[in-house]
């Protein structure tokens, strides 16, 4: 059985996520009172974290082989979504 995790995001963050990749179908942008959401199970964040590592290497990274600004918002994206690893 796959266990359906909610990880909480800003509207800004979700923003940021649906111009840099499209969103896995079994994901779910759920905003409640207490704050937004994304909702899903482990294999549909996976989906997700590769595709903003794909989009990453091809856009996050300058010329020079520096970080740019794309790259630093998808790091914390990346970050943040990592958390699904955590849970047990």
């Amino acid at each position: 059985m796959n266990k359906i995790t909610k990880i909480k995001i800003t509207k800004e963050e979700y923003k940021n996520i649906s111009k840099y990749t499209a969103i896995p179908i079994g994901i779910v942008f759920l905003e409640e009172k207490k704050g937004c959401y994304l909702q899903g199970n482990k294999e549909d964040f996976e989906k997700l974290l590769d595709k903003l590592s794909n989009y990453f290497v091809e856009h996050g990274i300058d010329k020079k082989e520096e970080i740019n600004a794309i790259g630093y918002n998808i790091e914390r994206l990346i970050d943040k979504l990592s958390i699904i690893y955590d849970e047990n």
